[in-house]
């Protein structure tokens, strides 16, 4: 009933505040609080809304203790398990995870290639690298692929949920399950925060991000994070 003693029927009312609640959902999407399910980021079935907008680079420490975000990003190494699939670190829960974001051009991230490949052949059951190719200058077939038996992600990749990309002159929407060649650069850098190559973060076996680096990986380092999170 309004002011003027007008009565409407429920269902006005629930269309409506739906429409009215719709229009309030892209400020909330700014909240810190940052669900790890597409089930999370829909409370209302049926209505179509911004999920959540990044105006900034995101800080890769503020990661330390939260689960890590979910990505499907294309394996393109053939020489590993799970070739051609999309991959993110969710896919390897109960294993120690090194997300590793690199470039083809960077000789440090070239480097400890090297190293990720020794010991994911001796620690198989324990450890999984994951290469997620960062810059959108990079060239993943720059590199000879069959020396290294874990998973590169490309830059191309399926959005794991919906969300928009702000900046000074544009904003630009990405939509759940929907592929985009630059995504890997994206979300490396306004969901994992990027800043420089490499960059590595260190997850659990319970997809707790734990530590960050920023720079070469070194075998002690490995070793450390190996008997620290076993």
């Amino acid at each position: 009933m309004d002011s003027s003693g007008k009565r409407y029927p429920r269902r006005d009312i629930l269309r409506y505040g739906l429409a009215s609640l719709s229009v309030l959902l892209p400020s909330f999407a700014c909240s810190p609080a940052f669900p790890q399910t597409p089930e999370a980021y829909d409370p209302l079935v049926g209505v179509e809304k911004i999920i959540r907008e990044f105006h900034v680079p995101a800080n890769p420490r503020d990661l330390i203790g939260q689960k890590a975000p979910a990505l499907l990003q294309y394996n393109v190494n053939p020489s590993s398990p799970a070739h051609g699939k999309s991959l993110g670190p969710q896919d390897y829960a109960g294993k120690i995870v090194f997300l590793n974001l690199w470039a083809s051009w960077c000789g440090p991230c070239r480097s400890e290639f090297s190293t990720f490949a020794d010991f994911q052949k001796a620690y198989p059951d324990d450890l999984a690298f994951l290469a997620l190719e960062a810059d959108e200058k990079s060239d993943w077939k720059s590199l000879d692929l069959s020396r290294y038996p874990f998973p590169v992600l490309e830059k191309k990749g399926k959005a794991p949920f919906g969300f928009t990309v702000c900046t000074a002159e544009s904003c630009r929407l990405y939509r759940k399950d929907e592929e985009y060649a630059d995504l890997g650069a994206v979300l490396s850098e306004y969901l994992y925060g990027r800043q420089a190559y490499p960059t590595t973060f260190v997850i659990d076996r319970k997809q707790i991000v734990r530590e960050v680096f920023v720079g070469e990986l070194w075998e002690r380092d490995i070793e450390k994070m190996l008997g620290k999170y076993k």
